[in-house]
This record gives structure tokens, sequence and C-alpha cells, in this order.
């Protein structure tokens, strides 16, 4: 009889780990003291710029984060001042990719494993081509850091928030009769938004 055949890890290492070990995770990495990315991409502040401010985590009753995703979750840190006003808001993403896809040299910026995640690359290589009048329209990575190998395999990318949900949740705003659905029950994008794309697209 053959020896069972090993199989690699799971490429999306957050969403098969168990769910109690999720909440340890999340719960350490909300309660993390804040501090600025170790590589900054803009001149964007991200440490508070008076002694009465702080960063803090946006709390999710019942949930482990602000999203979840195949290999991490996503927080809101906000910005506060001595009476609790926010003055600016943070997504933080904190990655596990697992040993397998954190040791892949195509998932990292020039092959180099444990340097600059091509995630944050990429996204800043978009951000930067497009006309400045559109840069609005699309979340700018602000940096990267905490990137970790043997044992944690982990990083974190800190990103611009975008307060208005997501691309669902702003179809179904703009059509509220219908709830964004046709009498199929099929997604429907609202007329603007197409125009919007269509000349977006063509000033490439």
């Amino acid at each position: 009889m053959a020896a069972p055949v090993a199989q690699p890890p799971d490429p999306f290492w957050w969403s098969a780990i168990a769910g109690n070990v999720k909440q340890l995770i999340a719960d350490s990495f909300r309660n993390m003291p804040f501090a600025a990315p170790a590589t900054t991409l803009t001149n964007r502040a991200m440490q508070p710029a008076a002694a009465n401010e702080r960063w803090i985590p946006a709390p999710h009753p019942g949930r482990h984060a602000l999203h979840e995703g195949g290999e991490g979750i996503v927080n809101l840190w906000c910005l506060v001042d001595a009476r609790n006003r926010i003055l600016d808001k943070i997504a933080v993403k904190q990655v596990h990719p697992g040993a397998l896809n954190y040791n892949d040299a195509t998932n990292w910026l020039n092959g180099t494993v444990g340097g600059t995640p091509r995630e944050v690359s990429m996204a800043n290589a978009v951000w930067t081509a497009l006309p400045l009048g559109d840069r609005q329209h699309v979340v700018q990575c602000l940096g990267f850091g905490d990137v970790q190998g043997q044992g944690k395999w982990r990083y974190r990318t800190y990103s611009e928030y975008a307060g208005q949900t997501n691309l669902l949740a702003r179809i179904a705003a703009q059509n509220p009769r219908t709830k964004g659905l046709n009498k199929d029950g099929q997604q429907l994008f609202p007329e603007p938004f197409l125009w919007m794309v269509s000349q977006s697209l063509s000033l490439w």
C-alpha cells in the first residue's frame, strides 16, 4: 500500500484556521499599540499630530474585524482627539498568507521574500499612473510593515479608508426601489456608474 501523499498547506490560510483561533488573532490585532508602518509610501501623517490625539481601533461586536478575506483581516483605526472626535481614518490589513504563499517569491516585489508585498507595489503602481483628478476615486496604500516570516507568516498594509462600503452596497443604494436587482434577481449597474467607468477607461 502506497504511503499517503503529503498535502501542501491551504493556500488561503486564514480561512482554513479554526474560529476560536481567528478570534484570538483578531483580538491581538485590535489590541496592538498603533504605530505608523515601517515603510511609508506617502507624506500623509499616520502618527498623532498632538499630545492629546491617539489612534484607536473601531469595535465590531460579534465579528473578528471590519472585513475578512482568504488570507487575513481588515480593521479600521481612527485618530481621535481628547474629546473623542474622529480626525482621520485608516484601514489596516493584517495578512496571514501561511508558509506556502509567504515563501512564494511571486508574491513579493522583485522576488525578494520578506521585502515589499506585491499587492502593495501593484496598488501604488495603479494609483500613481492615474491622472491627478482620478486618484480621489482609488484607495491609496499608505505603507506596510510588521513583515514577519518563520512562525508568524504575516505582514500589515495601511490604506486610505473607503467609507462608502463596497460596490454592491453602492449599487443597491442608488436604486432603492428595486434594491439593485432586476426582475430576474440579477444585479444592475446604474447608468451613471457605467458612464463613469467608460470615461475612466477611455483615458487609458
